[in-house]
């Protein structure tokens, strides 16, 4: 019976373990490889011959005119390349991880740089070991998933949808605190709008998805089911007690927008 048990969305659930040791399980999975350097690549050719332009500046930062500021058509990066890029990539999240104290109580952790001793802004306190290792594999995906512009954009666009009427003032008040004191002056709409874009970004919803394959201790390519996402929905911020935008993200998964996460989830390189 427990090992039944074991084998269910329930029994997976809340995974204890380290979480980048499984995001560097499922990067090193031949299938998430070839995901993510699919999505790279097409990136890549949806880019192919756009002009791109060239620019120089003095050390006033004054536009300096040259000959060679003319129009340059931008030639893709080559699946051979993107695979050695990844295989660099990966090498060096395995191999190292800068870390440093925290400046101010809020200040956020980067996929640069993991910052010790920092307050979690929902709830004031300090990140446990287990938000910290959460937070250390979101920020290490976004280093090898740089799923950015307009074709990610376009790529993602219908598998999240979050109204600005659908935001609290509790993650307003979230997001101003996590702000550097000199960027805390803006109004409330300007944040509503901040955070809307931040949470809908590409970059942002795969390794949120990440998060919550880590959450059942997903190793390789095991599929991510409707099960598993309805669980994660009632149970994931209580049981990690991390809510980096899992609240408003799980709202953002609407029943229209559902199927097509999921296919994400299953098929991004997650």
């Amino acid at each position: 019976m427990e090992e039944f048990k074991a084998n269910t969305v329930e029994g997976t659930a809340n995974y204890e373990g380290n979480d980048s040791t499984l995001l560097f399980q499922r990067l090193k999975n031949q299938k998430i490889r070839n995901q993510v350097i699919d999505l790279l690549l097409q990136n890549e050719q949806s880019k192919a011959g756009k002009v791109v332009r060239y620019r120089h500046f003095d050390k006033n930062n004054s536009l300096i005119r040259r000959p060679e500021d003319r129009k340059v058509f931008y030639t893709p990066l080559s699946r051979e390349h993107l695979e050695l890029e990844y295989d660099k990539i990966l090498h060096e999240m395995q191999d190292h991880t800068d870390i440093k104290f925290a400046e101010w109580d809020f200040e956020t952790s980067t996929n640069v740089c993991m910052v010790l001793g920092a307050k979690a802004p929902w709830n004031d306190k300090t990140y446990t070991v287990k938000q910290m290792s959460i937070v250390e594999a979101h920020e290490k995906g976004h280093s090898v998933r740089a799923y950015f512009g307009k074709f990610f954009e376009k790529s993602f666009l219908n598998a999240c949808k979050l109204e600005v009427s659908e935001l609290e003032q509790d993650v307003v008040n979230m997001w101003k605190k996590a702000l550097p004191e000199k960027e805390r002056n803006i109004t409330d709409d300007e944040a509503k709008n901040e955070i809307i874009k931040y949470l809908l970004s590409p970059t942002e919803i795969v390794e949120r998805m990440a998060q919550l394959k880590n959450y059942f201790g997903m190793s390789g390519d095991e599929e991510f089911t409707a099960n598993h996402l309805e669980y994660a929905r009632l149970n994931y911020v209580e049981d990690t007690g991390l809510d980096n935008g899992m609240k408003y993200f799980f709202k953002s998964i609407k029943s229209e927008t559902q199927e097509e996460f999921l296919r994400l989830i299953n098929n991004a390189g997650v």
